[in-house]
């Protein structure tokens, strides 16, 4: 990468001297990624990088891990030092609240209190006398009950 920006330095010219520093929550962004016109350099341990550019236009990116990434652009001009202060910001947590319930008793459900639903004299009959033999009808018509027959009665 170092390679590529010399043989560019020479093609195009002396160029100018662009210094990055990359500061996180007010200290050096020690480790930084600087990214310049699309090549990627590591700041040194006071969050700086120098580098000499040809003239024209840069581009210059820095990211960190936690942090936002941070841009800006400027120009380099020949024979000129220029310097760019980058600041990142750290990346916004987002905090869920998520509330969980349920309901549990220390018994067990044989010791629990179970709903009891009689059937009156008067329905038994009534039911009796529209389908004969067949309970099934009456048991699937009270609250809370399902009958699922296993077994088919020859």
């Amino acid at each position: 990468m170092c390679v590529s920006l010399l043989l560019m330095m020479l093609v195009q010219g002396p160029g100018g001297t662009l210094v990055v520093k990359v500061s996180a929550i007010e200290k050096p962004a020690v480790g930084a990624q600087v990214i310049v016109n699309g090549q990627t350099f590591v700041a040194d341990a006071t969050g700086q990088m120098r580098l000499t550019l040809p003239a024209g236009p840069v581009e210059v990116t820095a990211l960190a891990t936690g942090f936002l990434a941070a841009t800006a652009r400027t120009f380099v001009v020949d024979g000129e030092e220029r310097s760019i202060t980058l600041r990142l910001e750290p990346q916004p947590t987002i905090e869920e609240h998520i509330t969980v319930s349920a309901t549990r008793t220390d018994q067990r459900i044989e010791d629990l209190p179970m709903r009891v639903e009689m059937l009156g004299q008067e329905e038994v009959d009534e039911k009796v006398t529209m389908t004969p033999g067949d309970i099934v009808m009456m048991l699937n018509e009270m609250g809370g009950l399902r009958v699922q027959a296993t077994w088919a009665f020859v």
